[in-house]
């Protein structure tokens, strides 16, 4: 399942976001400002939703603290803040999109869906569980981004696990 971090500090909007996302098939967690999202295992995300005016850390200071930590992770801003230049300063940070509130759910959606498409997640074959990531197709581990050679018992008892969660 494809896990999204969403970071936005309206309430009512990261409900709003969630609940569609999450209509999608998308698992989402939310925080609501910016040092939340350095506490987070971002090896565990596969995009992240970054509002731009956020308390603590801004959501274009968090651009590149992200790309440190996990250089290829998408990252589409959502902001009220039509500025030209700072809409430039994002994409030359790192952002890969950058959307102006308000804006259409369903255009949303789509940006979602085209980004993770480009970045190959929507078409990989992997499952993930708190930074554990199994690649079905290579048949390759990561735990917290680093490889791990298993035996095929242990990938496929591994397997069984990220395949049922609730056991």
């Amino acid at each position: 399942m494809i896990k999204i971090l969403l970071v936005e500090d309206d309430k009512d909007l990261s409900e709003i976001l969630k609940y569609n996302l999450e209509k999608e098939n998308f698992k989402v967690d939310v925080v609501y400002n910016g040092k939340e999202v350095l506490k987070k295992n971002l090896h565990e995300y596969d995009l992240v939703i970054l509002d731009i005016m956020l308390p603590e850390i801004s959501g274009e200071e968090l651009i590149e603290k992200i790309r440190k930590i996990k250089e290829d992770m998408p990252i589409i801003m959502i902001t009220a803040l039509e500025d030209e230049n700072k809409k430039f300063t994002c994409f030359i940070k790192g952002a890969d999109d950058y959307i102006v509130k308000p804006f259409s759910l369903r255009e949303f959606i789509l940006r979602v869906k085209a980004l993770l498409r480009r970045a190959h997640i929507l078409d990989r074959k992997t499952l993930s569980y708190e930074g554990i990531e199994l690649d079905l197709e290579k048949k390759q581990v990561k735990i917290n981004g680093k490889y791990k050679d298993l035996t095929k018992t242990e990938y496929l008892l591994l397997k069984y696990f990220l395949e049922n969660p609730e056991k």
